[in-house]
């Protein structure tokens, strides 16, 4: 696991065994792009967004190869113009988060085209 990978463990974990009902974190990668996580504490299964061009700029939206890599990496289509990229996955067991944390570094890597998950742009939130 690479040291992104395990950082983005680090915060699944968090998420699922400390702070309480409101427990999020958003991972801010290059531009205006994003993924955010939200499960309260003992949960088993995390719901996870990754942006979409509903909240970018011109500039930023997304390419053809960019939307189809996020549906190749399981992530279904925003719905509604208020919807974003998004999928559940459980997190029921160590093996689980560690599909979790990889699924969300391919994403930030080839769908976003991301210069990687950086502490500094990390926000946990625990509530």
């Amino acid at each position: 696991m690479s040291r992104e990978e395990q950082l983005i463990l680090h915060c699944i974990e968090r998420l699922i065994f400390d702070g309480g009902e409101g427990n999020f974190v958003i991972f801010q990668l290059d531009h205006d792009y994003f993924i955010q996580l939200a499960a309260p504490r003992g949960a088993f299964e995390m719901y996870c967004e990754a942006v979409c061009d509903n909240y970018l700029d011109d500039s930023q939206k997304l390419s053809q190869e960019q939307k189809d890599t996020l549906l190749k990496l399981g992530w279904l289509p925003p719905e509604t113009d208020e919807d974003n990229y998004k999928r559940g996955h459980k997190v029921d067991s160590e093996k689980s988060r560690e599909d979790l944390a990889r699924i969300l570094w391919t994403t930030a890597q080839y769908a976003y085209h991301s210069g990687g998950i950086d502490e500094r742009k990390i926000n946990l939130n625990l509530e």
